[in-house]
């Protein structure tokens, strides 16, 4: 799925208990200021190759942020590394060895995903080029062809009797007709073998990581990525027809909540939003992103109303199963979703046109539902 969902502790500072945090103790006092900001750096650069990480396969995209993350924290506060346990005698002792083993891996696994997709996306490029080829050479024949039988319907008609031509011009008509329908039919096979051809590389190349297209708070993309992903599966749907479907979510009152909780509170219930979208659209081909503000967007390549429906559907159950705290008070969340199917000559912002006035659609139904374009 292209979403990038990580914890920032940031972003949890000072905020009003929403979700649960873990507090880490300070750096010791013995340390000097010089050794504070060579840790303070490190765990930066840690926290950006979290960040700006590349697609390595089956690895869980939020997994891996939170193994930076919980590196960047060894590093500035000796927390316990990922995956162990503290221990009463570790001290405030920190596992260099096993921070540079960790990035050597990650980068030669993120080096090795770059050159697969390289060599994929040669691999389709030469085939294109050889699916043009072919065309090309079929067209060729082709225009021998009607070249030869107008030569020859040229001849009867200078020299022949009347109804010798009235039978050549009817057999040319025949012929003339089956070689349009024989190029026809190449054409949609040619373009038929290229889309699937695209197809399949498209997982790919729209999983690639790009930079800057992290929101910070909810770690899904932002809003450059959405533009991006959005025009590319415009332009698949203009040329071989894929399905799509765009859904546009808003929080549900949400004003409301900011000003009876604070900010803060405000924040946690961002993410933990961003969190629950995440996990109901699982693909890696689907995109998750927050829109701005309170609004998120999801796009479902390959996906027609019906389906793209029923995965609303279960994204709307799933917030409606969110159980958040404000303390001891329990906090419940709605959305409200527009959903629209990519039409025959849509642009972009027809499209997110449509999803919007969905999407108002429902908050003008009372909310907490799903209305479609």
């Amino acid at each position: 799925m292209l979403f990038w969902n990580r914890r920032q502790s940031d972003h949890n500072a000072g905020a009003t208990a929403v979700l649960s945090v873990r507090e880490t103790a300070p750096p010791p006092a013995c340390a000097s200021p010089p050794l504070d900001a060579a840790l303070e750096t490190l765990a930066a650069v840690l926290r950006t190759l979290g960040r700006e990480s590349l697609d390595v396969g089956d690895h869980d995209p939020c997994a891996l942020a939170r193994q930076y993350e919980g590196w960047a924290s060894h590093v500035l506060v000796a927390a316990p590394p990922p995956g162990e346990e503290p221990r009463p005698d570790q001290g405030a002792q920190r596992d260099w060895g096993g921070v540079r083993r960790f990035v050597r891996e990650q980068r030669l696994q993120e080096q090795q995903a770059v050159g697969t997709a390289v060599n994929d996306l040669r691999a389709v490029l030469w085939a294109s080029i050889e699916t043009l080829q072919h065309a090309l050479a079929a067209e060729q024949a082709t225009d021998g062809q009607v070249r030869d039988r107008m030569g020859h319907l040229r001849e009867v008609v200078e020299s022949r009797p009347v109804e010798e031509i009235k039978r050549e011009v009817l057999s040319a008509v025949t012929v003339l007709s089956q070689l349009m329908e024989e190029r026809y039919q190449r054409q949609q096979l040619a373009m038929r073998e290229l889309g699937a051809r695209v197809s399949a590389l498209g997982s790919q190349l729209q999983e690639a990581r790009r930079e800057s297209a992290i929101d910070p708070l909810t770690q899904l993309c932002n809003r450059r990525a959405f533009d991006e992903y959005l025009a590319k599966i415009v332009g698949l749907h203009d040329l071989f027809g894929h399905p799509a479907v765009l859904l546009m979510i808003d929080a549900d009152h949400f004003k409301q909540l900011n000003d009876s909780h604070g900010h803060p509170v405000g924040d946690h219930v961002l993410q933990a939003l961003a969190d629950c979208l995440a996990r109901s659209f699982l693909r890696k081909v689907d995109l998750v992103a927050r829109y701005g503000g309170e609004e998120f967007a999801v796009i479902l390549p390959e996906t027609d109303a019906k389906s793209g429906r029923m995965l609303a559907e279960r994204a709307l159950q799933a917030v409606r199963a969110l159980q958040l705290q404000v303390g001891d008070e329990p906090l419940s969340v709605t959305v409200s979703i527009g959903l629209a199917a990519i039409r025959p000559f849509d642009t972009a912002a027809d499209w997110v046109a449509a999803a919007d006035r969905a999407l108002y659609a429902a908050k003008q139904a009372g909310r907490d539902q799903i209305a479609e374009a």
